[in-house]
């Protein structure tokens, strides 16, 4: 093959490339604004509603660190009574979660328009996650992802490998798998994917793990967690999507979660030269490895 052939083809495999990359993000984008316009999603917010958390990513970033620290699997956090309220009971011996709450208290003095003054304080209280409960089953936006992998998962844990970034399995109830940073933040230790996943899902969830390996800083994730989630999820779905493999069952309705429904799309376009760039890296990775099997 001339060298001008090896261009064109080249060019050729760019192209493509480009081209399932933006059809993988035209779809995410219209699977989110079809999730908007259903019912789902007005029937999830009226639950959420009455949590007052609206979940993890509805909390100040200060706030949303103390439930991790606490709690690493936290997902939905709300307190006793509101609980109650949406049908669920915290189970008896469980440990609560302590948060900051504001509130006011009058000073005494006057401003300049004559109106007493007031300053902000506040006081610890508790909440507790959802799997600290039992009762009412809440809406669900996304839906585990059952099927084949078509091999995905076992050549990301190649790619893990090559990168130093161990992959283990264990049991999880409400986690899929989490990526373990270094003290200092910079790089990931290892990641962990729960046993109790069928084989497109573990896929899935290993690329979203690598891609905050690659993208994300960990020190950085409780004040930006919602970007970031946003981020790797569309990045796994991306990666699935090239090679044939669809997680749009959790993927849409996880980025529209964490991007505040109205918002996510805005929030996918803000983040598309990340999702982008790390979406490709792991897909070049992967054709690595399997270039190197077959």
């Amino acid at each position: 093959m001339t060298t001008t052939n090896k261009s064109r083809r080249l060019k050729t495999d760019i192209e493509l490339a480009q081209e399932k990359r933006s059809a993988a993000m035209a779809k995410l984008e219209q699977g989110i604004q079809s999730l908007l316009d259903s019912g789902r999603w007005q029937q999830w917010l009226t639950m959420m509603s009455r949590l007052k958390s609206l979940s993890m990513n509805r909390y100040s970033w200060q706030n949303c660190l103390l439930v991790l620290m606490q709690n690493p699997d936290a997902t939905v956090v709300a307190g006793y009574r509101d609980w109650q309220k949406a049908g669920r009971q915290v189970r008896k011996g469980e440990k609560g979660i302590a948060i900051r709450a504001p509130f006011t208290k009058k000073t005494g003095e006057l401003d300049e328009e004559g109106k007493e003054k007031k300053s902000t304080y506040f006081n610890l209280v508790t909440v507790f996650d959802l799997s600290q409960t039992d009762g009412e089953e809440l809406p669900e936006l996304v839906s585990p992802l059952h099927g084949d992998d078509a091999g995905l998962y076992a050549a990301l844990v190649r790619v893990c490998s090559k990168r130093q970034i161990p992959v283990f399995e264990e049991s999880m109830d409400s986690r899929n798998g989490y990526c373990k940073f270094d003290r200092k933040g910079d790089r990931v230790e290892k990641i962990v994917i729960s046993n109790n996943l069928e084989p497109l899902h573990k896929a899935k969830t290993l690329a979203h793990e690598l891609f905050h390996a690659l993208a994300h800083k960990g020190e950085d994730y409780a004040q930006h967690r919602e970007l970031m989630e946003i981020e790797a999820e569309s990045g796994a779905f991306i990666v699935l999507n090239y090679f044939g493999l669809d997680s749009s069952d959790f993927s849409i309705g996880y980025v529209t979660g964490w991007g505040n429904g109205v918002d996510a799309i805005a929030r996918l376009k803000e983040s598309a030269t990340c999702i982008q760039i790390n979406s490709d890296r792991i897909i070049n990775m992967i054709e690595e490895q399997r270039s190197l099997v077959i």
